[in-house]
């Protein structure tokens, strides 16, 4: 024994000694391959591809529209990304292309780097080369750079070209090509070179044919190309042939291959283990023997009674395991779940190791377990990391860490399963590509293709057609057309919030947008001139370089500006493009000159008009000031002298005298610097020239700094009148940079029409070339600034989807255990107790008329409740728990405004009965009589699409298609705990339209059961009815069971049947099947009855014609099978419809489908139960001999030392992913001593369930506050960690964080972070001040504005920074802070403002020294007009 002993330990001392050392490696590629032998494991194929005779053949070329592909089996490093360097690689192959007809040949044959896991696209035979599956220039599998020999010239081929050897980059058109004359190569065998250089970024290929060389021929080709932006790091490299139709085929022959990267990484050094076991203690004395004996089983009894006082300990701390973010899991638990890690339930593989499905019963969740693998780089430091990484975040779009496990040797990642994968595995991982229904079909992004629809006026093609329709076009227009102005590529010609919301609520006319998304060429532009020059003789509705707001349209070749059968309107008309007036860099300032033709018409030249006509310049992108009307001639809203858009200046015909007009003139010409007090002025005689038509010219000289206006009328001129004015102003001190110009006419009680006839307009400022680096700032914005509405475009469409999912998972859940919940019903119990909890409980006052009695009432019903009324009915609105009845964003606004009438809601609160399913059975059952295109019920994959209500399987007109519509949810087929098997039965109607009977027609309809998840194979249409990919037997989906509708007899089919219906087991051979006449029935709709019985394991499919039944036909079949062996526990079902050469479409009308598996509810586990499964070791053997016990002990220590070294490398490991999984325990030392002993000078506050203190954490630096419940609270341990398993699992940066917990010396304590000034709730809800409606009398921003007024802006910065600020920033950061929190909303700035204040571009806003008083909201009636007081229905002054 000892002698066995003594050899275990050698052997355990050389492994650990040799298990130390581990050489780095180095990763270039290389390999030879001269010929390619089947069992060659270094190549793998896909689709037709396969080694025969030592050569690699691609294509079947019996069939038509076939892909092959062979592609070297390991990943090629192509650029690392932390040193930033990239590989060198070089290829050599020898390729021959036999062509069987010289006349007509196709597609091609290609070298490709593509991303990792790469698959053949469905539908990507013939000219898409096996690499892209539309042809719009983007390829399915996300990026790829290939070097394609094409045989056939296709529409996006070179024109007249042919045949040609081209470079593509991620598109079906080449990016540099050369022609070549594939027909006189034929059958000659070419030796291709391909390499690439990472210095030069050169991608050159050359080749040579060994029998038929042209000298004429170019035979050599290159392209500049950076890899490192057009691929992901590791790629994998390989080929793919593809044929097309008829004669167009050809074989394509690789004969050998070689490869050779240089890019070299090293591996990471494992750590070395610290895992030696000495062993050598000898026991010579049977005496010292007892003497060990007796102090272990003395330790044991010690350490015994310890484990019992800390029983509850024990227990808490698992709890919280559980709850505060991810929990450890115990092997034997995910073997159980994975099925012992079977190969049915693995997802995918990669270098790290592979990815299980499994099942976790007690959580009745789905998961999905990472398996690193023991030969990969992701060692114990790298998992560690992991999961503390990992388990600290928490986002609705990340996936969740559930957990992890570390026994045996295995290293173990548990997260939430994502059924449907995630939205980078689609776009590029290995699973298809998004369809033309997710990526819009874009040939240069979503964007580019939906301004190309709109340059086409078929924009409302774009709508989804899911929605069969159901819009409102000239809501989808509006929304669509805005959207394309908010991703405009100049971002100054962008719209502010405010445009936006009048577009899309039909106060403001659409923006007139270029045909063509703009080319960015201001990116670098040439030193030549930006002037703007126009000239608009006359206004057409339709043209679109006019923009129109308030009354002003145009009518009959004029604008007229006001609607004068109102009172008190304002019209504007402005040029569409932002005018360039100054140049920041260079300092010039821009001439302008600008002619127009207007006239006045007075309506009642005795009774009095007004109010007057201006031109204007202002900064871009303003919109008409509310309350403008009147004597504020639509530019102002107060009469303070400052405009509303900011910045101003204006010529004004002004046709009514106010108080600020100059005394005894009358209505006057005037020229108005950001006032409506003109800086200069004229009388004028309105009245005389009412009717007239006036020639305006307005210049300015950037030279002598002059502004004038002259004017002159076609019949009234009055010799008397001075018909000129000018005025010198530096319109770089006056106006931004970037301005809109046009003009304003505003009436008032009194009114008059104002025409504009014609307008022109020239400016000559010229902007010098911009440096490279100005040149890449402006381009770093602009992909910022289309980024953003893209990523936003996104956001707004993959966010409801996920919320709707996470609710209805939660909402599933048995939700009775948290009516228990102690904290939420205290939080609850002041609003009503109602255990529906705070929606419920409002939801109750809604019905019985009392809502308001919600409103808290510290704020002494300092509230407008009519809003507090709407706000509320709103937020019930919106948490409606059927997601579908919840308001849109626009219903709400609209509600909100007062524009919409409030919902009817019901007086009580829906109780979503559609969760709570009976509580045994899992038994699917669905009814489904029409196919609406918005139903997520049903998934569509390849051709297939719903149509009018019923589902259209095949584009007709291309060949070899097909099309699946399956069913959205998966179906539980068998019990594997009980062996239970489920019936079901499934009724549809069908019909099958063959375009000309008399030719061949096929090839078939099938409904079929295939594992979850499964998608459309490659190659599989035509005969292979969409569901294999080879014909020897052997569904590509791994198991499927089908009945098919065949309508066309093909090798695999039963002989001189002809047509016929089957049932297949994973064949394409019928296991049963009767003769079928589908030329009768065609067109005509079949109902189908397929049943399956458990008990007699019979399949049984019935059918029946509802015009063309034949009483002779056979029109029923079954077949004997036990479904637990043929399929898997959950399926998916659906139907397939697939077309070859001749075609025929498969229309399917009615679906239902009902299943009776019956699913028993987890087994609840006693107390008693759980204990005993728990492993006992139990130790009291006494030995009588020494030798015995010698021998005993030996074994113990072993085992002993073992366990111990194993547990400490656990434990160690534990304490690494408990610090960084969430919050973490903290011992009472540590506490005591950050809180002073719980010094009473430490205390921030105390209540009913204990005292708080403040504290500080110095191996954290870190302000805490400890919350220490009192022993007589009646918050106790089971209340205690239920707040922790909640609120740990919270991060979101508007709740105060849980640090960690203690639970010692019958001590429970909670550590959060400090919060010097108190959170929200203790304002809302505590002892603190209550915030009133406006928020504070003297809040954050209140003070910061008296600091402005005092001129000690710069006081409230942060002293912590040293005044290491440039105060000048500083300063106008928050002024424009102010600017931005003005309580008049439309006094607040632009996006674009902020950001010309900020760069410097334009002056700091002129500010009121106090912050202004919001009575804007109940105005008094004003006393600066001359004229009587106006009533509620007017405005305040003038007329």
């Amino acid at each position: 024994m000892a002698t066995r002993l003594n050899m275990l330990l050698l052997n355990l001392q050389l492994i650990s000694t040799c298990s130390v050392f581990v050489l780095p490696s180095a990763h270039s590629v290389h390999f030879q391959i001269p010929s390619f032998a089947p069992n060659d494991n270094r190549i793998l194929y896909q689709g037709d591809a396969i080694p025969s005779n030592g050569v690699v053949e691609f294509n079947d070329i019996t069939k038509n529209y076939r892909v092959g592909w062979a592609s070297y089996a390991d990943h090629v490093p192509l650029w690392n990304s932390k040193p930033g360097k990239l590989s060198d690689f070089t290829t050599r192959f020898s390729l021959r292309i036999n062509i069987p007809n010289s006349t007509t040949y196709g597609h091609g044959f290609c070298f490709f780097l593509a991303p990792v896991g790469s698959l053949i696209p469905p539908n990507s035979a013939a000219g898409l080369l096996g690499l892209f599956n539309t042809t719009n220039g983007v390829s399915a599998l996300g990026q790829v750079v290939f070097v394609e020999f094409d045989t056939y010239e296709n529409q996006w081929d070179p024109s007249g070209v042919g045949n040609h050897v081209g470079i593509n980059n991620n598109s079906l058109t080449s990016s540099n090509y050369t022609s070549w004359n594939a027909s006189v190569h034929k059958g000659d065998t070419a030796d291709v070179l391909i390499s690439y250089a990472a210095t030069t970024k050169d991608l050159r290929v050359s080749w040579s044919y060994r029998e038929t060389n042209n000298p004429g021929e170019n035979s050599s080709l290159s392209y500049q190309i950076d890899l490192m932006k057009a691929l992901p790091e590791r790629v994998m490299v390989g080929f793919s042939g593809s044929i097309g139709f008829g004669g167009a085929r050809e074989q394509h022959i690789l004969q050998s291959w070689e490869f050779n990267s240089t890019l070299e990484q090293e591996s990471n050094n494992s750590t070395s283990r610290k895992t030696k076991i000495v062993i050598g203690v000898l026991i010579p004395v049977v005496v010292l023997i007892a003497v060990a004996i007796m102090a272990y089983m003395i330790f044991q009894r010690r350490k015994r009674k310890t484990e019992t006082a800390a029983n509850n300990l024990t227990s808490i701390n698992d709890d919280l395991e559980r709850g505060a973010g991810p929990r450890r899991f115990s092997y034997s638990e995910l073997v159980t779940a994975t099925n012992n890690f079977s190969e049915d339930r693995k997802l995918g593989e990669g270098g790290f190791g592979a990815v299980y499905r499994g099942y976790l019963p007690d959580l009745d969740l789905v998961i999905a377990v990472k398996r690193i693998s023991k030969g990969s780089k992701q060692g114990k430091r790298e998992y560690v990391t992991e999961v503390k990484t990992i388990s600290q975040l928490r986002h609705r779009n990340l996936v969740q860490l559930i957990g992890w496990c570390h026994e045996r040797s295995e290293l173990l990642l548990i997260y939430e399963f994502l059924p449907n994968g995630s939205l980078d595995s689609h776009l590029f991982g290995k699973r298809a590509p998004l369809s033309w229904a997710v990526r819009g079909k874009s040939e240069m992004g979503l964007v580019e293709w939906v301004w190309g629809l709109y340059g086409k006026e078929e924009l409302l093609s774009a709508v989804d057609k899911k929605l069969n329709k159901d819009v409102v076009e000239k809501e989808v227009e509006h929304l669509m057309i805005v959207g394309l102005w908010c991703a405009h590529p100049d971002s100054g010609l962008r719209p502010s919030i405010r445009q936006v919301i009048q577009v899309l609520n039909f106060e403001a006319p659409k923006p007139n947008l270029p045909m063509k998304m703009p080319v960015p060429t201001y990116l670098a532009p040439t030193p030549s001139t930006t002037s703007i020059s126009f000239r608009i003789p006359s206004f057409d509705s339709h043209d679109k370089s006019i923009l129109y707001q308030g009354d002003a349209k145009p009518v009959n070749g004029v604008v007229e500006f006001n609607d004068i059968s109102k009172n008190y309107r304002v019209g504007w008309a402005t040029y569409a493009d932002y005018v360039p007036l100054w140049n920041s860099k260079t300092g010039q300032l821009s001439d302008f000159t600008t002619r127009f033709s207007l006239s006045i018409n007075i309506r009642n030249v005795s009774a009095g008009y007004g109010h007057g006509f201006s031109f204007f310049l202002a900064p871009a992108g303003s919109t008409m000031p509310p309350n403008s009307a009147g004597a504020f001639l639509g530019l102002f809203n107060t009469t303070s002298a400052v405009s509303a858009p900011g910045q101003v200046v204006s010529v004004e015909f002004d046709t009514y005298e106010d108080s600020w007009d100059p005394k005894g003139i009358g209505s006057h010409v005037g020229i108005d610097i950001n006032s409506l007090t003109s800086a200069n002025y004229t009388a004028w005689n309105a009245s005389i020239h009412n009717g007239d038509t006036a020639d305006v010219l307005i210049s300015y000289n950037a030279t002598t700094k002059n502004l004038r206006a002259s004017w002159s009328y076609q019949n009234t001129n009055d010799s008397k009148e001075i018909p000129s004015l000018s005025y010198q102003l530096d319109l770089m001190e006056a106006l931004p940079e970037w301005v809109t110009v046009g003009f304003s006419g505003s009436i008032g009680l009194a009114t008059e029409q104002h025409v504009l006839r014609s307008w022109e307009f020239n400016s000559t400022l010229d902007l010098e070339a911009e440096t490279k680096s100005s040149t890449t700032a402006r381009k770093s914005k602009i992909v910022l600034g289309i980024l953003v509405p893209v990523v936003v475009l996104l956001t707004a469409i993959i966010i409801p989807y996920i919320i709707f999912q996470r609710r209805k998972r939660a909402a599933a859940l048995n939700l009775s255990s948290m009516n228990d919940d102690i904290e939420i019903e205290a939080a609850v119990a002041p609003r009503g107790k109602s255990e529906m909890g705070l929606v419920g409980w409002v939801w109750d006052l809604y019905g019985k008329e009392e809502l308001l009695s919600a409103v808290d009432e510290k704020l002494n019903k300092i509230v407008v409740e009519k809003e507090v009324e709407h706000l509320m009915i709103v937020g019930l609105w919106c948490a409606h728990p059927d997601s579908d009845l919840r308001p849109s964003i626009k219903q709400v606004i609209q509600v909100l405004n007062f524009e919409a009438p409030k919902p009817n809601l019901p007086t009580k609160m829906p109780v979503p009965t559609y969760l709570a399913a009976t509580p045994s059975t899992t038994s699917i059952s669905f009814q489904i009589p029409r196919f609406a295109s918005h139903d997520d019920s049903i998934l569509y994959q390849g051709d297939a699409k719903p149509v009018n209500g019923v589902i259209e399987f095949n584009d007709i007109s291309k060949r070899y298609r097909v099309g699946w519509a399956t069913y959205a949810n998966y179906i539980p087929l068998w019990n594997p705990k009980t062996g239970q098997l489920s019936d079901f039965t499934t009724r549809f109607s069908f019909s099958i339209n063959i375009q000309n009977v008399s030719d061949d027609y096929g090839h078939g309809f099938s409904f079929f059961l295939a594992p979850v998840g499964s998608l459309i194979p490659p190659n599989s249409g035509g005969p292979l009815l969409g569901l294999f990919n080879t014909t020897n037997g052997v569904s590509a989906l791994g198991q499927v069971v089908l009945v098919e509708f065949d309508t066309y007899r093909d090798s695999l089919d039963p002989r001189g049947i002809g047509s016929h219906v089957g049932i297949d087991i994973n064949s394409l051979t019928s296991v049963n099947y009767t003769s079928w006449n589908a030329s009768f029935h065609n067109s005509d709709t079949a109902d189908v009855l397929i049943s399956y019985n458990a008990t007699t394991k019979n399949l049984r499919a019935s059918w029946s014609y509802q015009n063309t039944n034949d009483p002779q036909e056979v029109s029923s079949l079954s077949y004997q099978i036990d479904l637990m062996e043929a399929l898997p526990e959950w399926v998916m079902v659906g139907f397939s419809g697939s077309i070859g050469v001749a075609t025929e479409q498969h229309i399917l009308r009615s679906w239902d489908f009902s299943s009776t598996l019956d699913l028993e509810p987890p087994e609840t586990k006693s107390r008693s139960t759980a204990t005993a499964r728990k492993t006992k070791i139990v130790i009291g053997t006494l030995v009588p001999v020494g030798v015995l016990l010698t021998t005993a002990i030996l074994a113990y220590i072993i085992f002993w030392r073992r366990k111990r070294n194993t547990a400490a490398e656990s434990n160690l490991m534990n304490d690494d992913l408990e610090l960084g999984a969430g919050p973490r325990r903290f011992s009472y030392g540590e506490l005591v001593s950050a809180t002073n002993n719980f010094s009473q000078d430490r205390k921030l506050g105390e209540g009913g369930f204990g005292a708080v203190y403040k504290g500080y954490l110095p191996d954290l630096d870190l302000m805490i506050a400890v919350k220490r419940i009192s022993k007589g609270s009646k918050q106790g341990k089971k209340e205690y960690v239920t707040e922790v398993k909640t609120i740990g699992q919270l991060r979101h940066r508007n709740l105060v964080q849980l640090i960690g917990w203690c639970h010692e010396r019958s001590e429970l304590l909670l550590i959060y972070e400090f919060m010097p000034n108190g959170s929200l709730d203790s304002h809302l809800f505590g002892k603190r001040t209550p915030l009133s409606w406006a928020v504070s009398e003297m809040g954050l921003v209140e003070w910061v504005w008296d600091l402005y007024g005092k001129e000690e802006l710069l006081s409230a910065v942060d002293k912590k920074l040293n005044k290491e600020v440039v105060e000048k920033e500083v300063e106008h950061l928050m002024m424009v802070g102010l600017w931005c929190a003005h309580p008049d909303s439309d006094l607040r700035p632009s996006i674009r403002q902020v950001i010309q204040v900020l760069n410097f571009e334009a002056p700091k806003p002129n500010l009121p020294t106090k912050m202004p008083v919001p009575t804007y909201l109940a105005p008094t009636p004003s006393t600066t007009s001359s004229e009587p007081l106006l009533t509620n229905s007017s405005l305040d002054v003038g007329r």
